[in-house]
């Protein structure tokens, strides 16, 4: 369970992380060597662009550990709700049948929040390739405008 704190945790560090971002894109646009510059810059970039890569890759993974384990926990939790209600009633405990049955019971649960949860799945083609192509353009427009400022405010200081 994710609590407040660490919300706001998160959002610290992303504060902090752009921050200083922009201030290093700006001390290496106001280097006054243009060469050395350019090259600091653009390396500034490159590791932004790769680290935020290597964070959103971490999410992706994270998402998929989370989806087992729920798959699990409710499959585990089907398989006791079966296995008190044979032990109560005095029927015979078939351990494999119960597992098999809770597998399809969990799986079934989550095709019905994931039915619910449908929007991306419901969109055609065409509209899932101009949500990509859009995110494509705002990230370009995002990394454009924030690091365009940067190297415009750098080269103002070196003057």
């Amino acid at each position: 369970m994710i609590s407040p704190v660490e919300i706001w945790k998160a959002w610290a560090h992303s504060i902090f992380r752009l921050i200083a971002f922009f201030f290093l894109a700006f001390s290496a646009a106001a280097i006054r060597d243009e060469k050395l510059s350019e090259v600091c810059f653009l390396l500034i970039v490159a590791i932004d662009i790769a680290s935020q890569s290597v964070v959103q890759a971490a999410g992706l993974a994270a998402d998929t550990v989370y989806a087992r384990q729920w798959h699990d926990t409710l499959t585990n939790r089907f398989f006791y709700e079966k296995l008190i209600e044979a032990v109560r009633a005095g029927r015979h405990v078939d351990v494999d049948e119960m597992f098999k049955e809770a597998t399809v019971a969990a799986r079934a649960d989550i095709k019905i929040y994931d039915d619910d949860q449908a929007f991306k799945s419901e969109l055609g083609g065409f509209s899932k390739a101009a949500i990509s192509i859009w995110t494509f353009v705002w990230k370009w427009l995002r990394f454009g405008c924030f690091y365009g400022a940067a190297y415009a405010l750098g080269h103002v200081g070196k003057f």
